[in-house]
């Protein structure tokens, strides 16, 4: 059994974990806009991002920010999450998933 969980956790670091099911890939693509309150002036954003649901891409945007800007979740304000199609993507490395 110590073998094989040190086999897993091997997989996860060298290589990204497909998704099981066969239905191909079920990835969806969120734009989240929103808001950082800081002093002075809000600052807008418009973000895009992969995931399963727009729970996953809002926890990846929380902890974008946190690292990048020093943003408490507190201070992040989501205006609107909505799910796009591939052809409204205007981010290029999401692009490049997309495609590759």
């Amino acid at each position: 059994m110590h073998k094989t969980f040190i086999g897993i956790v091997r997989n996860k670091l060298s290589k990204p974990l497909k998704l099981r099911g066969g239905g191909g890939n079920l990835a969806k693509i969120f734009r989240i806009t929103g808001q950082i309150l800081r002093k002075g002036e809000p600052m807008f954003f418009r973000k895009e991002y992969r995931a399963l649901k727009p729970e996953h891409a809002l926890e990846i945007l929380y902890s974008e920010f946190g690292g990048r800007y020093k943003v408490k979740r507190s201070k992040i304000k989501i205006l609107n999450i909505e799910e796009i199609s591939p052809e409204e993507v205007t981010d290029p490395i999401i692009k490049k998933l997309i495609t590759a």
